[in-house]
C-alpha cells in the first residue's frame, strides 16, 4: 500500500510534480509588512486614546499606573516598598563587600533616578545606584579645556596607591591621569568578585538567575533579579550600578556651568563618571542635581511631570 500524501495544487507544484520551495524573501517581506501594519494600527490605536484624554481621565490614568512613592521605613508595608528594602540592603552589602575586597572603592551609595525621585510608572522594577569613590574625594582636579568632558588629575599623595588605573607612559598621556577605561573594568570585575560572595539567602524574596544576572553597561553595571512576591509574582528587576567620583569645582568652573541651563541644577559639588566613547575622558553626572530638582517640585509639578512620562510611554509602545 503507497503512504497517504497531501494533495498539492498545480500552483504548487513544479514540473515535475514535486512541491514548490515556498520563496524565503517573499515570505519575509510579507511578514514585514504585516508587523509593520501591525504596530502602525497600535501607534494609531495609542494617538486616539491621547487625543480622546481630559483632564480628569488622564490625571486618574496616571495615579493609577504610578508606582508611588518607595519608603525604607521598617514600619511601611506597601508591597512595592517591600522591594525597595531588599534591594537596597542588596546594593548596601554588595558595595561594603566591594570595599573589603579592595579598600580603594570604599564607596558612599546614592540612590537615584524614578524610583528614588517618586516619579516611576508602572512597575516597581528599574532602580539606580551611584557609587561614590570617598577615597577619592579631594584627591582629584578636573581638567578645564571643557565643560561637559575633562579628564581627571590625581594629586601627588594618591597618586601612588591608583597608579595602576591610571594612564602609563605607553599610552603617550601623563601618568598621573586617571583612566576611565581602566577604572571601570576594575569596578567591573570588583562587582562581579563582590556579588560571588554575598549570602544569596539572605534576601529571601530575591531570586538570582545564576548564568546571566551581570552585564557591563556604558558606565556602570548591570545586576538583574526577579521578584518572588504577592503581588509582583517573578517580576524582572533591573538594578543599575554606576561608580562615581566626587569633585569639587572651582569658581571659575562653576562658572563655565552656569553659562548653560545645567548650571542652575548645580553647586561646586559634582560627581563625574566614565565616558567610554573616547575612553579618556570623564563626564559630570547630573542625576543627583536632577534628584533635588524633582523633591523641589509642588505636587502639582510632580503629577504633570508624571502625566509628561505616561503621554511618552503610551505614545513610543
Amino acid at each position: 500500500m503507497e503512504p497517504v500524501g497531501e494533495d498539492v495544487t498545480s500552483s504548487q507544484a513544479c514540473g515535475n510534480g514535486t512541491p514548490k520551495t515556498p520563496d524565503t524573501t517573499t515570505l519575509d517581506n510579507e511578514h514585514n509588512e504585516k508587523n509593520s501594519t501591525m504596530i502602525e494600527a497600535e501607534r494609531e490605536r495609542n494617538k486616539s486614546i491621547l487625543r480622546r484624554l481630559t483632564k480628569t481621565s488622564l490625571l486618574e490614568l496616571c495615579e493609577e499606573n504610578s508606582v508611588g512613592e518607595f519608603h525604607l521605613f521598617e514600619e511601611c508595608q506597601e508591597k512595592h516598598c517591600l522591594i525597595v528594602k531588599q534591594v537596597f540592603r542588596l546594593m548596601t552589602d554588595l558595595v561594603q563587600k566591594c570595599s573589603e575586597i579592595d579598600p580603594r572603592f570604599e564607596s558612599k551609595l546614592f540612590w537615584t533616578g524614578s524610583s528614588a525621585e517618586g516619579t516611576k510608572m508602572w512597575l516597581p522594577d528599574e532602580f539606580d545606584f551611584l557609587m561614590e569613590l570617598v577615597v577619592l574625594r579631594g584627591n582629584c582636579e578636573y581638567d578645564n579645556s571643557s565643560v561637559f568632558l575633562s579628564k581627571l588629575f590625581l594629586k601627588k599623595e594618591c597618586q601612588k596607591l591608583w597608579s595602576k588605573l591610571c594612564f602609563t607612559n605607553k599610552d603617550y598621556k601623563d601618568p598621573t591621569t586617571l583612566s576611565p577605561l581602566k577604572l571601570k573594568n576594575r569596578f567591573s570585575i570588583l562587582v562581579m568578585d563582590a556579588v560571588s560572595l554575598l549570602d544569596k539567602n539572605k534576601y529571601q524574596n530575591i531570586r538570582f538567575d545564576d548564568r546571566y544576572y551581570l552585564k557591563n553597561t556604558r558606565v556602570g553595571i548591570n545586576i538583574t533579579i526577579y521578584w518572588l512576591g504577592e503581588k509582583y509574582k517573578n517580576m524582572k528587576i533591573e538594578i543599575d550600578l554606576t561608580v562615581g567620583v566626587p569633585l569639587v569645582l572651582t569658581e571659575i568652573q562653576l562658572s563655565n556651568y552656569r553659562e548653560h541651563s545645567v548650571g542652575k541644577l548645580l553647586d561646586n559639588r559634582i560627581h563625574v563618571i566614565p565616558y567610554m566613547k573616547y575612553n579618556v575622558f570623564w563626564r559630570p553626572s547630573f542625576s543627583l542635581s536632577e534628584f533635588q530638582m524633582l523633591k523641589n517640585l509642588t505636587r502639582k509639578q510632580v503629577t504633570l511631570y508624571k502625566c509628561l512620562k505616561f503621554c511618552r510611554d503610551i505614545y513610543d509602545q
